[in-house]
């Protein structure tokens, strides 16, 4: 075997002269080993081995002003280079090409000049290592082969530190260390082609920290972490093309931090995470089961910003966003494919911002947002596709903003939002079939505003909508529409109120102490807007106002077949107190009570279609007040029920009010339903010391098409404050075999029926007590064949009253039966009008202080008028006029 071996050793010791140290040693041969030393001076040194196992030292040491120079250049195997310079300008360049060859390079310069480092290793299992210290450094390292290693180590100096490594091969490792001084920059580049490769960068202070890392191949890893100085500045970028590659960034600066990483393939991860004033991140991932986690933390008045995209499928997002003392964070996911995950948690005390975009099937978009104290919370939502799935949950300080928006657009995709904490604005539109909306709002201590909005087009899509207002209350806003086939809407809405309250404590009737207080309350404001047009839609609607009440504002709309509206309202009121008393020759005293409130429900109902339903219950107490209710129906087989009452109370001499109910109901159509029920309440007399109030009653139902029936039911209705007795219903049918069922108790009583058609049926009942000096005065028409009108009117006070019928009848076989009664000074006045034949008017009229008068006017054939009339006391008059023009007419009239 051949073997050569050289040796050179140069030492310039101490010198004045500036010229520099030169080296040059060649080797070629096996196991050769090159040997230099150099100091002072610019020193300079040439290294070239050619074979096998060959070694290179170099050392070099300049503290003057001068270059240190060194290159080596090894062919072959199992090579190694070391070189160690300091001083001033140190540059090094190492090229290896063969089987595990080593490289080392240290360079350290206490000056303001730059190091420079090269080092190329072809081969396999090659190393690299750069150490540079102080100056600008700048080192690049090529590394071409199978498991090469590259460290590059950079600290120190006022210039940037740079570093670049490129590996080829299969699992190739990278690594660099970066530490500026503030001020300087730190710079590194590091591309891997291959399989298994691992890349690692860590920059330390600085005004600005940049890595960038290209990855292309399988199962490559590439982490960086960067931190920067006060005002440091950290950027990262990562891409990844292949499968299983993994990309995490960490990022901490006074400054900014900003992240793109891009991967293409399968399963590809990435995880970036930053700290520092305003954050920057944005992921790119592009295949099948790809990864994505970001998390921020930010200062205040700066921004976490967070872009994800994924185009593919079964990718998955995560981001986390916090800001301390008000920064705003930002979120943005763009997903296009098949069961891809978006998911996104942000918490802060600014605002917090979250848009997610969906395109595919089986997507899933999870939003979770803390805006604390005085945080906004803003949530965009889009999936195109079918079977997502949107959730968004939105907490937010008092009287601050938390807003949802959701759009799907598919097949089975279903959104869910929740919002607590300050004023709730959350809107929903759906375009497919059997999708599902859920909404769930809610107001903390202080009241605010809880505002939904849902559109739903298609088939089978349900809407739910919850809002609760808590202590103080607030208004609660529900807007929903729905187009297609059997469709539901669910809104539930709750504002509530009260706080205050203790002492309490008690005794008295003289026997003193008490203490007593309460007050506070509020609450009110329930609004909700609803229309349905398609088959088989169904509305439910339920209203609570608490504390002292007020406002329920519900309208439905129905169009098409079968659908179903159903309405239930109710306020409350009261509270109020203080009391306080003590004495017993000591002091205090106080009373107040205030309080009450209470009133205010309204309610619209519009159906058109076939076999529609409507329901509508409203309540009202305390001092109640306001119920107002229409139901407008065209179709056929229509339904519609109305219950109304409002309250009253807590008298002693005063109060007691209630009052108002007006109910209207249209139905054109076939066998439609009207039932009303109305109650105004009040009263509480002599026992509460006072009382009585509520007035107000008024119903109007028309009906026109076949077997309608109308049910009106008005009660005592009073307050006699400027004689406002009230109870008033008027009732249109026309149609065939229609009725009309009225029922009136209490006040000025004043009712109207008029009905078209064949075999109607009207029947009026009216009474006046409560020492009313009220007014029963009823009219009824009917044109047809078979009509029956029934009226009984009661008029019972002391002080007097007076009962006026009238009824006039047009037709064949119409019958018209009044009675009529006064207890006390009053007048009956009875009416009948019949044109046609076979007609029957039967009056009977009763008073026992007052005047009876009756007039039957019939003309046709074999119409029959019969008349009765008592007056139980001397000097008052039955008066009766009967007038027939025709054939077989009868009249008989009995007085008394």
């Amino acid at each position: 075997m051949k073997r050569v071996t050289v040796i050179g050793f140069a030492l310039l010791a101490s010198t004045s002269l500036s010229s520099a140290n030169e080296s040059f040693i060649a080797q070629i041969g096996e196991r050769n080993a090159a040997i230099v030393g150099q100091q002072n001076g610019g020193n300079k040194q040439v290294s070239l081995q050619n074979g096998r196992g060959n070694r290179a030292f170099t050392a070099q040491n300049r503290t003057g002003s001068a270059e240190n120079g060194s290159l080596s250049v090894q062919s072959g195997a199992r090579n190694e280079a070391a070189i160690s310079q300091l001083g001033s300008r140190n540059s090094q360049g190492t090229v290896q090409r063969g089987y595990r060859n080593a490289a080392a390079t240290v360079q350290s310069n206490t000056g303001t000049n730059g190091n420079t480092s090269f080092t190329a290793q072809s081969g396999a299992g090659n190393r690299s290592f750069a150490a540079q210290a102080s100056g600008g450094n700048n080192q690049v390292t090529t590394q071409d082969g199978y498991r090469n290693q590259a460290v590059t180590v950079q600290t120190g100096g006022d210039q940037s530190n740079g570093s670049a490594t490129v590996q080829a091969g299969v699992q190739n490792h990278s690594g660099a260390l970066q530490i500026a001084n503030a001020g300087a920059e730190n710079v590194q580049s590091t591309l891997q082609m291959g399989f298994g490769n691992v890349a690692g960068t860590v920059q330390s202070g600085g005004s600005e920290n940049t890595s960038a890392t290209i990855q292309l191949g399988a199962g490559n890893v590439s982490v960086a972490t960067q931190s920067g100085s006060a005002e440091g500045v950290n950027g990262q970028a990562t891409i990844q093309a292949g499968a299983l590659n993994l990309a995490a960034t960490a990022q901490d600066a006074a400054g900014s931090n900003q992240s793109v990483t891009m991967q293409s393939g399968i399963k590809n991860a990435s995880i970036a995470g930053q700290s520092g004033s305003a954050n920057a991140q944005a992921t790119g991932q592009f295949g099948f089961g790809n990864n994505a986690v970001t998390a921020q933390v930010g200062s205040a008045g700066y921004t976490n910003d967070s872009t994800t995209i994924q185009i593919g499928a079964s990718n998955e997002s995560f981001a986390g966003q916090t800001s301390t003392a008000g920064a705003t964070n930002t979120q943005n996911t763009l997903q296009i494919g098949a069961g891809n995950l978006a998911t996104t948690g942000q918490a802060g005390a600014s605002t917090n911002g979250s848009s997610t975009v969906q395109i595919g099937g089986r997507n899933a978009s999870l939003a979770l947002q803390t805006g604390e104290a005085t945080g906004d919370n803003a949530q965009t939502t889009l999936q195109i596709g079918k079977g997502n799935f949107a959730s968004t949950i939105q907490t937010a300080g008092a009287e601050r903003t938390n807003e949802s928006g959701i759009v799907q657009l598919g097949n089975g995709n279903a959104a869910a939002s929740l919002q607590t904490g300050g004023n709730n604005q959350q809107g929903t539109l759906q375009v497919g079939v059997g999708n599902f909306a859920a909404t769930a709002q809610q107001v903390a201590t202080g009241g605010g505003t809880n505002d939904a909005r849902t559109a739903q087009f298609g088939a089978g899509n349900v809407s739910a909508a919850i809002q609760a207002n808590a202590i103080n209350g607030g208004l609660n806003d529900s807007t929903t529409l729905q187009v297609g086939i059997g469709n539901i809407a669910s809104v539930s809405q709750s504002s509530s109120g009260s706080v205050a309250s203790g002492p309490v404590e008690g005794r008295d009737w003289l026997r003193r102490r008490t203490e007593t207080t309460t007050h506070e309350t509020n609450g009110g404001g329930n609004n909700q807007f609803m229309i349905q047009a398609g088959i088989a839609n169904a509305a439910h609607v339920g209203q609570v106002s608490g504390g002292n009440g007020g406002d329920n504002v519900s309208t439905t709309a129905q169009f098409g077949v079968g659908n179903k509206a159903t309405v239930a309202q109710s306020s409350e009121g009261e509270a109020g107190s203080t009391v306080t008393t003590y004495r017993f020759l000591g002091g205090t005293d106080t009373n107040v009570t205030p309080g009450v409130d209470g009133g205010n429900n309204g309610q619209s109902t519009v159906q058109l279609g076939f076999e529609n339903a409507a329901f509508t219950a409203q309540d009202n107490t305390a001092f109640g007040g306001d119920n107002s209710s229409f139901t407008g129906q065209f179709g056929a087989g229509n339904k519609a029920t109305t219950l109304q009452s409002t309250g009253g109370s807590r008298v002693l001499l005063g109060d007691a009010a209630g009052g108002d109910n007006g109910s209207s109901t249209l139905q054109l159509g076939l066998r439609n339903e009207a039932v009303t029920l109305q109650e105004a309440n009040g009263t509480s007399v002599v026992g509460g010391l006072g009382g009585l109030s509520a007035g107000t009653n008024s119903a109007t139902t028309i009906q026109a098409g076949g077997g309608n029936k109308a049910v009106t039911a008005q009660s005592k209705s009073r307050s006699l404050g400027d004689l406002s007795a009230d109870n008033n219903s008027f009732v249109a049918q026309i149609g065939v075999d229609n009725g009309a069922f009225v029922a009136q108790a209490g006040g000025l009583n004043t009712q109207g029926t008029l009905q078209i058609g064949k075999d109607n049926f009207a029947a009026t009942a009216q009474s006046n007590a409560e020492t009313s000096l009220g007014l029963n005065t009823a009219v009824t028409v009917q044109a047809g064949r078979g009509n029956k009108a029934l009226t009984a009117q009661i008029a019972n006070p002391l002080s007097g009253g007076a009962n006026t019928m009238l009824v006039a009848q047009l037709g064949v076989d119409n019958t018209a039966i009044t009675a009529q009664s006064i207890e006390g000074l009053g007048a009956n006045t009875s009416v009948a009008f019949q044109v046609g034949r076979d007609n029957t008017v039967v009056a009977a009229q009763s008073a026992s202080a007052g005047a009876n008068t009756a007039l039957a006017f019939q003309a046709g054939v074999g119409n029959q008028a019969f008349i009765s009339q008592s007056a139980t006391s001397a000097g008052l008059t039955n008066t009766s006029v009967s007038a027939q023009f025709g054939k077989g007419n009868i009249a008989a009239v009995v007085q008394r």
